[in-house]
C-alpha cells in the first residue's frame, strides 16, 4: 500500500473539551490518499477527540504525527507549540458544533468564498455554485446564517470546508441534521467533485458509512488502558461505486458494520422500574422530571 497521507503512532488522546488525562491511550491510524474513511463507536469513545487531534486543535499526551509529509510531535523542544506544528498544511476542518464553523455576518454565496479568502486559495465560482446546490441552499444565497435552519446551517459549514479543495479533510459529523437526499446529494459531490481529497469523517450511521466509506474504523473502549480499532473494508464489488450505486447493494457491508458495533457498545444499565409517562398526543409525551 502507497505511503499514508496521515499515520497517527502511539497517541494519548485528551478529551476535546480539554483535560490533563489521556482518554484514549497507544492510539494507532492511518490514512492513505484519496480514501474516504469513517470514524464510528459510542457515544464518548472519543471520535472527536481524535479528530480534534488529528487537526491540530489539541493536544495529545504522547505520540506523533506523521501528516502530509510533515512529522508533528507533541514533545516537540524547538520551541514551537503543538499547534503551530500544522500550519501552512493542505487540511481543512469541520467542528462538530456547527456554531464554530459560521460567519453569521454574511450571505450563503459569500460565505462560501469567504471560506477559501480566509485561507488564500484562489475561490472556484463553478464550484462554489455547484456546491451550495447540492447542500439545498440555492435559493438562498443571500440569506444570514440566522435564517437558515440548523440543517441548512450544518450544511453551509460543510460545503465552505469542501470548498477550499484541500488535500486532507478531517470532519466531525458533517451530515448530522439533514434529511437523506439531501445528504445523498452531498455523499454524490464529495465522490464525484474530490476524488483527490482524503477524507476521514465521524459518524454514528451506519447507512452513512456504508455509502460513503472506502474503510470504517469502529473505537473499542472496553479496555481502559487501550484503545482497540476494528477495521471493516469496503467490498471491492462496491469501493469504487457512487454512493447512489452502492444503494442497491450495500446492505452486507452495512451489516458488518452493524455487527462490530453491537459488539463493543457497552452494556444498559440495569433499571429496575420505569416511570410513569403522560401521552399529550400522538408522538409526544411529558416526562417526570
Amino acid at each position: 500500500m502507497a505511503n499514508p497521507v496521515l499515520h497517527a503512532h502511539g497517541l494519548g488522546i485528551r478529551p476535546s473539551g480539554g483535560g490533563a488525562r489521556a482518554l484514549l491511550n497507544s492510539l494507532e491510524i492511518s490514512l492513505y490518499e484519496h480514501e474516504r474513511v469513517a470514524l464510528m463507536g459510542p457515544s464518548g469513545s472519543g471520535k472527536s477527540s481524535i479528530v480534534h487531534t488529528l487537526a491540530g486543535i489539541t493536544e495529545p499526551t504522547t505520540g506523533t504525527i506523521q501528516i502530509l509529509g510533515r512529522t508533528i510531535d507533541h514533545d516537540n523542544h524547538s520551541g514551537r507549540s503543538y499547534q503551530s506544528q500544522f500550519d501552512g498544511l493542505n487540511l481543512a476542518f469541520l467542528h462538530q458544533r456547527t456554531e464554530n464553523s459560521i460567519f453569521p455576518w454574511v450571505g450563503v454565496w459569500e460565505h462560501v468564498a469567504l471560506g477559501c479568502e480566509l485561507r488564500s486559495i484562489e475561490r472556484d465560482e463553478a464550484l462554489i455554485h455547484h456546491l451550495i446546490a447540492a447542500a439545498g441552499l440555492s435559493d438562498r444565497l443571500e440569506y444570514l446564517p440566522k435564517r437558515l435552519s440548523g440543517g441548512m446551517r450544518r450544511r453551509l459549514a460543510l460545503i465552505t470546508v469542501l470548498a477550499t479543495r484541500s488535500q486532507l479533510f478531517l470532519l466531525d459529523e458533517p451530515f448530522s441534521g439533514s434529511d437523506y437526499d439531501i445528504c445523498l446529494d452531498l455523499y454524490e459531490t464529495i465522490h464525484n467533485t474530490f476524488q483527490e481529497g482524503t477524507f476521514l469523517f465521524t459518524t454514528h450511521d451506519m447507512d452513512e458509512a456504508a455509502l460513503l466509506a472506502h474503510r470504517v474504523l469502529c473505537l473499542d473502549v472496553r479496555v481502559a488502558s487501550a484503545c482497540m480499532i476494528h477495521e471493516i473494508v469496503c467490498p471491492q464489488s462496491l469501493y469504487n461505486q457512487s454512493p447512489q450505486a452502492r444503494r442497491n447493494s450495500f446492505a452486507e457491508f452495512a451489516q458488518s458494520i452493524r455487527s462490530v458495533l453491537d459488539t463493543i457498545r457497552p452494556p444498559r444499565p440495569a433499571t429496575t422500574a420505569q416511570p410513569e409517562r403522560t401521552l399529550l398526543g400522538e408522538g409526544c409525551e411529558l416526562m417526570p422530571h
